[in-house]
């Protein structure tokens, strides 16, 4: 208990705490008696001065939560935190909200960290050996060093996947006039969704636990959590939040240096693809012609022939036309005279 203690002393000089006593004024030499008074529930007393101070309460004392209410005071020179904020020091008046809900236990006056999480570590956010912050950033038991290996592998092979899909349809797509840009255009819609929700959560409002859970799951996801995953954390458990912050950093232009390659690469094959193609049909094309050439000797020495063949016909036919046309021209010319020598007669 902090007692206000009045006592005989020159006025304006403040006697020290000593344990959990705090003399918070002082009298003039003449004051004959002491007077005690503890400070109140709502009250601590300040260490290494003569007050008594309120209850730290606000936003500006309670970082990062949705409360403000963040110390329990009880009239002794120390502040608890409540349960879901710590403070670095036992002398701040500031407490940091913690992200993991039921991490940090409170009523302390640094705030007890939970199993598996190691204490008086900052935000409790430091497993304990053997254990490894997930995606949603509780602390899981570590699998064997192969497990780890895997599921890394699994994962990064997925995510590529999803990446090429995405890039091989818009390319595709795009390369079309009249293609159905529906797949793409959903694809962009659940992109940005995926990004929009995972801001929600960063927003200083009491949701429910699973909706909250829910949020940090897209968040997640969509890139919020970084490269914090246990396979990673086990795998590198001496791994800075600066050093996944570059890594995190330097994968997106490296990935596309790598799309870039492999798109450089598979256009070359294409191109020495279609030019073995294009000169294997040129290939087929001089066979083809000579063929065609031959094939055009034969049929034009048929064809002269023929023509022949149709020449002397056609000169017979003219000559056998010429005779007729000549009989009929000498009988009207024998039936005009022997007219005429009918009339010479008569």
């Amino acid at each position: 208990i902090v007692f206000r203690i009045q006592q005989l002393a020159p006025t304006g000089m403040p006697v020290p705490v000593v344990g959990d006593v705090a003399v918070v004024a002082a009298t003039d030499a003449l004051t004959p008696f002491l007077v005690a008074r503890p400070c109140a529930d709502s009250e601590y007393g300040v260490r290494g001065t003569s007050e008594c101070e309120r209850c730290p309460q606000g936003l500006e004392h309670c970082i990062g939560g949705p409360s403000t209410v963040c110390f329990k005071c009880n009239g002794s020179t120390g502040m608890n935190v409540t349960a879901g904020y710590w403070r670095y020091s036992e002398f701040s008046e500031v407490a940091y909200h913690c992200s993991t809900g039921g991490v940090c236990l409170g009523d302390t006056e640094l705030g007890t960290c939970g199993d598996k999480y190691l204490n008086h570590e900052p935000l409790c956010a430091v497993c304990e050996e053997g254990y490894a912050r997930d995606i949603l950033g509780t602390c899981v038991e570590c699998a064997a060093a192969w497990v780890s290996v895997v599921v890394l592998v699994v994962f990064a092979l997925a995510g590529a996947i999803v990446l090429l899909i995405f890039v091989v349809v818009t390319l595709k797509e795009d390369g079309s006039e009249e293609a159905d840009h529906s797949l793409v255009l959903l694809l962009k819609i659940f992109v940005n969704f995926v990004q929009v929700a995972g801001m929600l959560g960063e927003f200083e409002v009491n949701f429910p636990s699973y909706v909250a859970a829910y949020f940090n799951v897209v968040s997640a996801s969509s890139g919020g959590a970084g490269i914090s995953i246990s396979p990673i954390n086990c795998l590198f458990p001496k791994m800075t939040y600066l050093d996944k912050l570059v890594v995190q950093l330097v994968a997106p232009p490296a990935l596309l240096v790598l799309f870039a390659i492999a798109l450089l690469f598979n256009g070359y094959r294409k191109r020495r693809k279609e030019e073995r193609r294009a000169a294997n049909a040129g290939v087929r094309l001089v066979d083809v012609n000579s063929d065609t050439d031959a094939e055009s000797d034969g049929d034009a020495q048929e064809r002269g022939q023929e023509v022949g063949d149709v020449d002397d016909s056609v000169g017979a036919n003219r000559k056998k036309t010429a005779e007729a046309i000549a009989a009929a021209i000498s009988g009207t010319v024998d039936t005009e005279r022997r007219m005429l020598l009918r009339k010479a007669r008569v």
